[in-house]
């Protein structure tokens, strides 16, 4: 802004009257531009945001894709930036440990603790947030209910499995040999044992 006088004394002026000060300067466009605001909306109180269209543009030409630096790393204007997900929601400094511990969700009741789900990035956030997060959350639900109930899974003897993965936009879990046995067969026994008693 030291660089643009003018958009600097506009975009100030705009503030300061939409936060109460009565100053004005002699000849200034900002001026005359939050003088005829202050007499459309009573007062300048009344000013609300989307109601000065300066400010908002001087937000949006900060916010344009340009070159930048972040901590010493030049990122060129058009670079295609992800979030890493997996980093954040293993950060150690969030004390979430690496190891597979589903109790570290629920309350002292056995209830799910919203604060902490709530802090797991799992579809995004914001405005990018993913839109089928719900029907996703119910989906996999669903899913997992349905084979834990009809089905026990055991790991090969031979191989010890590992939350390790390989990364890209998506995780990918290493190569692993499971067994799935179906319930509907030990009650299928049960049942015929039970027919020739």
């Amino acid at each position: 802004m030291g660089q643009e006088p003018q958009t600097q004394e506009k975009t100030a002026w705009t503030l300061r009257l939409a936060c109460g000060g009565q100053r004005h300067a002699a000849g200034s466009n900002a001026s005359h531009h939050l003088a005829k605001l202050a007499k459309k909306y009573g007062n300048v109180y009344q000013i609300r945001l989307g109601h000065l269209p300066y400010l908002d543009a001087f937000i949006y030409e900060t916010m344009r894709f340009t070159n930048v630096t972040i901590e010493g790393q030049f990122i060129p204007k058009d670079t295609v930036v992800f979030i890493n997900q997996w980093s954040i929601n293993h950060d150690p400094l969030s004390e979430r440990t690496p190891y597979l511990n589903p109790s570290r969700f629920l309350d002292e009741n056995g209830s799910l603790d919203k604060d902490i789900t709530n802090s797991v990035m799992i579809f995004s956030a914001g405005k990018r947030r993913c839109i089928g997060d719900q029907i996703a959350k119910v989906e996999i639900f669903l899913f997992f209910a349905i084979l834990l109930h009809q089905c026990t899974f055991e790991k090969c003897p031979t191989q010890d499995l590992s939350l390790d993965c390989s990364y890209g936009l998506t995780l990918k879990p290493l190569d692993y040999k499971i067994s799935c046995e179906l319930h509907l067969n030990s009650a299928v026994t049960a049942l015929s044992v039970t027919e020739k008693t």
